[in-house]
């Protein structure tokens, strides 16, 4: 679900609290937005009413401002139905947003570097088999000593071996980091 957008759905499936069987009858939403207090949902009319899908399953249609918060909790009930409350953590990327950072990644490549690594030479678990396949690109570390830390590759041995400038401290075994 995301963050604030106005057109979605959630759905519960609602079971009969006397044997299980699918509840077909009335279902009412309620609402929580980041441990605000539940509220009776206002997404549809009358308030907080589900449409039932058929096989169990009922829809609420939440407005924009149930959406809006970090952590939202939809509480369904049914008189004769065991509740069933569906938490969900919304995204604050839209669809497209989404696309063009899996776009962006593609070209991204994860690095752990190995033992035996100085300031200017660092072995890592990438197995390219092709020289100077990153050349002229930049190490991003990650974590250990160097996190936040870029450098720039001057040269790539098969085998996982940068040859790099700029690093202040040679890296520790484990560190991990990206190349862009």
């Amino acid at each position: 679900m995301r963050k604030n957008v106005a057109g979605q759905s959630i759905s519960a499936s609602m079971v009969s609290a006397s044997d299980g069987s699918d509840f077909a009858g009335n279902v009412t939403c309620y609402v929580e937005v980041d441990d605000g207090g539940m509220a009776l949902g206002q997404g549809t009319s009358p308030s907080g009413s589900c449409t039932y899908k058929g096989n169990a399953k009922h829809t609420y249609y939440p407005t924009q401002a149930e959406t809006n918060g970090e952590h939202v909790e939809f509480t369904f009930v049914g008189s004769g139905a065991v509740t069933a409350t569906i938490n969900v953590q919304t995204k604050i990327l839209t669809q497209a947003q989404e696309e063009k950072l899996a776009a962006a990644a593609t070209s991204m490549t994860l690095f752990v570097v190995q033992s035996g690594a100085t300031t200017t030479e660092i072995p890592t678990d990438i197995a390219e088999a092709t020289p100077d396949h990153f050349k002229d690109r930049v190490m991003n570390f990650t974590t250990g000593a160097l996190a936040g830390q870029t450098v720039r590759i001057d040269a790539y041995a098969n085998g996982g071996v940068f040859t790099v400038s700029g690093a202040t401290e040679a890296p520790d075994q484990g560190d991990e980091g990206v190349i862009t």
